[in-house]
């Protein structure tokens, strides 16, 4: 895997999709910037990271003979492998948060951006984005949020952490095509935040309801079951859960 270090970036997903169009021959790729100016998550959301506090880092990795049912596996795997190399380093009490966080002790301590770009009927080129509160010590007007530092009192070396996590998700996305969406889905949901647990969500819209984490579906949605009795799969964005 060929690593890239940059002092700083406005985003290290935009910065890496720029290199590979430039590289086209490059399969295996991960990208670091100690501050990210601009960092981005889900559907145009931001991620902020504090200069030299956090990590932000991007992996991208080039299939060549893939298809559609990759997708939810790419989604799934990539939160355990982050899960998996936090646990590495020492945090505990991580749980993964429908459908791109990462929790400890139920606050946010990191989120993940894929981006997918097809080339051809199964090229797939799939960037990842992964961004980790590492030494931060406070989090003004943000009571949900948390980080490395504040969950074990100890600080941490971004380089470490930037090393378990790239190598963790390269590992894993090495290994998907041959493996399972059900094994993966078994273990994604063992770690789910709230599953089975009743609670509150909201629809973009501002409608809110009552209902129970069923699980994953086979595309990677929501499963909630209403207290209406009916089950309903949501996508991306479709529904928030509510503490």
């Amino acid at each position: 895997m060929k690593v890239i270090k940059l002092n700083a970036t406005a985003s290290t997903n935009s910065y890496l999709k720029e290199w590979a169009l430039k590289n086209a021959t490059a399969t295996e790729v991960a990208v670091w910037a100690k501050h990210q100016t601009a960092g981005r998550g889900q559907q145009g959301t931001s991620w902020d990271s504090s200069a030299g506090e956090g990590l932000a880092c991007s992996v991208l990795k080039r299939f060549s003979d893939t298809d559609m049912a990759m997708l939810p596996k790419l989604q799934i795997g990539v939160a355990l492998a982050v899960k998996e190399a936090l646990e590495a380093v020492g945090v505990k009490r991580l749980e993964l948060k429908w459908p791109n966080d990462i929790l400890s002790d139920a606050k946010k301590l990191g989120g993940i951006l894929i981006e997918n770009r097809w080339q051809a009927s199964r090229e797939l080129t799939s960037i990842v984005g992964i961004g980790v509160n590492v030494n931060q010590n406070a989090f003004i007007n943000l009571p949900k949020a948390t980080s490395m530092y504040l969950e074990s009192g100890r600080t941490y070396e971004i380089a470490e952490v930037f090393q378990a996590v790239s190598v963790s998700v390269m590992t894993i996305l090495q290994t998907l095509e041959k493996r399972s969406f059900d094994e993966l889905r078994k273990a994604y949901e063992a770690t789910l935040f709230r599953l089975g647990e009743r609670g509150t969500f909201e629809s973009p819209t501002g409608a809110v309801f009552q209902g129970v984490i069923l699980g994953i579906s086979e595309t990677g949605a929501l499963q909630v079951a209403k207290d209406t009795g009916a089950v309903e799969t949501f996508q991306h964005k479709e529904i928030a859960l509510r503490y």
